[in-house]
């Protein structure tokens, strides 16, 4: 993380323009919000979209590397660096007590902030390289901690003379005022002197002070009495204050020493600042790409864009926060070297304006060096030039009206684009008479087309739509309209022009009916006749998209049981392969028995001369033996037809097992270790009966084991032993379901209830491993947690 990467200039100034309409300060300004110091503020606002790309490719991999930590270990205690401004040469002469323990408080910060990066695994490169330039000023923070207390006093022990003279001073002090009280109870006054910050006098009423005995430096109040400092306190009180005057020079002294040394050090304390600062900018963007669920794009070197699922961020802001909060319609789009230009076509209000500021926000973004709200599968180009066109910008003072406007940013783009340019151009021709305008953003967009810039724009001009439709290289698209419920649904779909539907929006309205139909007739037949062609076409394309959404969502369940169907087969053929070599080892040390035990006999016979009784004892033993070696259980297998008194298990192991008490269809209830279960007929193994000990105290307890219908546990909301138990209760279903993987979701928040559940995951024997979920997988909100 070098200082280069961050003293990058503030971009060119062919992008501000973009950067102004396209609300980019907007989406710095909400990542300010993140970041603790002023400093790292300024750093995110200075940024500005970039032209390289290996300066990009690190800003990405660094915000990356971030996240990843944060996500792992939480966000790093960021020090506050307000400190910095006693660092100003102009005022080092005014560093006051406290902002020397300013000093002491950064620099003590700045040490536990590497100590933080430095004790984790060496996985964060880039932030143990960004720490690593971090001096901590140790010596000046015991400096600093030696000499002042915490509210800015100076310790006696800050030097010996110090504690010589204080200790001096408080000596001095108690003689005086015991001498005083002396004075006091000789004159008659009050036994106790007092002190104005210097010197230590007496209260003496009016009619008993002798003027001529001391000095009179005040009069009370009321008048009645007198502050008077008697000659013979003179002489003490100037000791008192020759030792205080020493006192306070050597406080200076010592005060002046320790800013000579944040002097000294002020080319590593400034440093120090920097980099903490550069930490907290890069803190702030990885918690922004954490909660908008940001990618880092392909940038592909043939292609220009293509977006997956893409959210404009300042919009999903403004809908999450209504009530209720509304989710943003994500936007899918594709251009490709054969297809540069595309054409957005559909209603008012139906989202058009938010597709093209969603492209060219993005575009900025990534080139500034920041993730993108997208899913993965987003591809990004880098383009030399951004022009955006969007909005109105008619301006009084200039005397520019709207048309004239939209016309020189128009100008400056057929001027200028080349293939490295991306143009967003809003209602492209409109302002002026429908012919002309329609003409005007025709050979415009053929202008564009020419010099290979990307070019997205959007028309209600039935012309432009018409050349969309003939021209090679010039995409359609239009915003999806939901007929059956009269609403927008902000959703492109690419390929097909969309209708204005300015006259049947009329018509819903029940605007008055001859003046909708005289309209209508003006418009023509032909463009009636084009109309209609079109909201045939949308139909029949929506209708597609939502057969070929059923069909891949079929498609995924279909090959998700096939995963779960395989996994199972897999394990249990490993159940079966573990059985073999089970019965294999059992039978191999049962021929060792067997093979000793003829031997035993064989010697039993030689030795008695081959007696009847011996041989007969022989045969009998050996054919123990046969029994025995035939006893050794087989494997189980799946149930084919269960009759009632079979012996059965939940597992391919066999064990452990139990009989079948009564079968109703395919449902079984089995006794097993002294509980009754109920199951599916299809989920038993049927193995070989033995003789099974029943329980003092048949307990009549009902399981039913049941098929999950999801590797799913949403746990958001409870409370967090409600959370906890239902974790370890579906942990029970997936084991006995053969379920390797499940995800359990959580939720973000403060991280209580996902520390709780990884904690208890992490004493379970049944789970052999844990992580967070990836950035498609839920992020930071789930666990992803592997059976044994």
């Amino acid at each position: 993380m070098s200082a280069e990467h961050f003293n990058r200039g503030a971009g060119r100034d062919i992008f501000e323009h973009a950067v102004t309409t396209l609300e980019l300060v907007s989406v710095a300004e909400n990542i300010c919000r993140r970041c603790r110091n002023e400093g790292a503020r300024e750093l995110v606002r200075a940024l500005r979209p970039q032209t390289d790309r290996g300066w990009i490719e690190e800003s990405l991999a660094e915000i990356a590397e971030a996240r990843e930590f944060q996500e792992r270990h939480g966000r790093l205690p960021m020090p506050d660096t307000s400190a910095r401004r006693w660092f100003d040469r102009e005022a080092r002469d005014a560093i006051p007590a406290e902002g020397l323990l300013e000093i002491a408080a950064l620099e003590r910060s700045v040490a536990e902030l590497r100590r933080n990066v430095e004790r984790e695994e060496p996985a964060y490169a880039r932030l143990r390289q960004g720490v690593s330039g971090l001096r901590p000023q140790e010596e000046l923070v015991k400096a600093i901690d030696g000499a002042l207390e915490r509210d800015g006093e100076i310790k006696d022990k800050a030097s010996p003379e110090l504690k010589r003279l204080r200790s001096r001073l408080r000596r001095t002090r108690e003689d005086i005022r015991a001498f005083a009280a002396n004075l006091a109870r000789s004159l008659g006054t009050p036994d106790d002197a007092t002190f104005d910050g210097s010197r230590y006098m007496l209260v003496v009423p009016r009619e008993k002070c002798q003027r001529r005995e001391g000095i009179v430096h005040s009069t009370s109040h009321s008048g009645g009495s007198l502050y008077f400092e008697p000659f013979s306190l003179v002489e003490k009180n100037n000791a008192l204050g020759t030792l205080q005057s020493d006192a306070g020079a050597e406080e200076a002294r010592i005060l002046a020493g320790l800013i000579d040394r944040v002097e000294a050090a002020r080319e590593e304390l400034l440093s120090n600042v920097t980099i903490v600062e550069r930490l907290d900018a890069l803190s702030a963007k990885a918690a922004f790409a954490a909660e908008f669920r940001c990618v880092n794009p392909v940038m592909p070197a043939d292609g220009p864009l293509r977006l997956m699922a893409a959210r404009h961020p300042l919009l999903e802001l403004s809908v999450g926060a209504e009530s209720p909060p509304r989710e943003v319609v994500p936007l899918d789009l594709r251009l490709d070297r054969a297809e540069r230009v595309l054409v957005i076509t559909g209603p008012n209000a139906g989202g058009k304006t938010v597709a093209l500021k969603t492209v060219g926000l993005l575009v900025l973004m990534h080139q500034s060096g920041l993730p993108v709200p997208c899913a993965e599968g987003t591809e990004l180009a880098l383009f030399d030039k951004i022009y955006a066109d969007i909005g109105d910008e008619q301006s009084i003072s200039s005397s520019l009206s709207t048309f004239t406007s939209h016309l020189r940013h128009l100008d400056v783009m057929c001027r200028t684009a080349d293939e490295n340019t991306l143009c967003l151009i809003d209602e492209i021709g409109d302002g002026t008479d429908p012919d002309e305008g329609a003409a005007l953003a025709i050979a415009s967009l053929e202008r564009l087309q020419s010099t290979r810039a990307v070019v997205i724009a959007s028309t209600h001009y039935g012309k432009v739509k018409s050349f969309a439709l003939r021209s090679d290289g010039v995409g359609n698209a239009s915003m999806v309209f939901d007929d059956e419920n009269d609403r927008p649904l902000y959703r492109l779909l690419q390929g097909t022009a969309g209708r204005s539907r300015g006259i049947e929006t009329a018509r819903r309205l029940d605007f008055f009916g001859p003046v909708v139909e005289r309209a209508q007739a003006m418009v023509g037949r032909e463009a009636f006749r084009l109309e209609q062609l079109l909201s045939e076409l949308e139909s029949t394309r929506i209708a597609v998209d939502r057969e070929r959404d059923a069909l891949r969502n079929q498609s995924q369940r279909l090959n998700t049981l096939i995963e779960s169907y395989d996994e199972k087969v897999h394990k249990m053929e490993e159940y079966e392969g573990e059985q073999r070599k089970k019965i294999r080892k059992e039978a191999e040390e049962v021929l060792l028995v067997a093979r000793k035990e003829v031997e035993a006999i064989v010697k039993q016979i030689r030795e008695t001369d081959a007696a009847r009784h011996a041989v007969r004892a022989g045969h009998e033993r050996i054919g123990r033996m046969a029994e025995e070696l035939t006893s050794v259980p087989q494997p189980a297998r799946h149930a084919q037809r269960l009759a009632v008194g079979d012996i059965v298990s939940l597992s391919p192991s066999g064990r452990p097992c139990g009989p079948v008490l009564s079968i109703q269809g395919d449902r079984a209830k089995v006794e097993i270790n002294g509980k009754i279960i109920s199951a599916d007929s299809g989920n038993l193994y049927q193995v070989e009966p033995e003789p099974a000990a029943k329980p003092a105290w048949p307990v009549d307890i009902e399981v039913s084991v049941e098929p999950l219908a999801t590797t799913q546990v949403d746990v958001r909301g409870r409370d967090r032993e409600e959370a906890l138990a239902a974790v370890d209760r579906f942990i029970d279903s997936a084991v006995m379901n053969a379920i390797r993987e499940i995800t359990i979701i959580h939720g973000v928040g403060e991280r209580v209830l996902q520390k709780a559940i990884r904690s208890q995951l992490g004493n379970d024997s049944r789970i052999g491993s844990v992580r967070s979920g990836e950035a498609s997988e839920g992020g930071p909100g789930v666990t992803i947690a592997r059976l044994n």
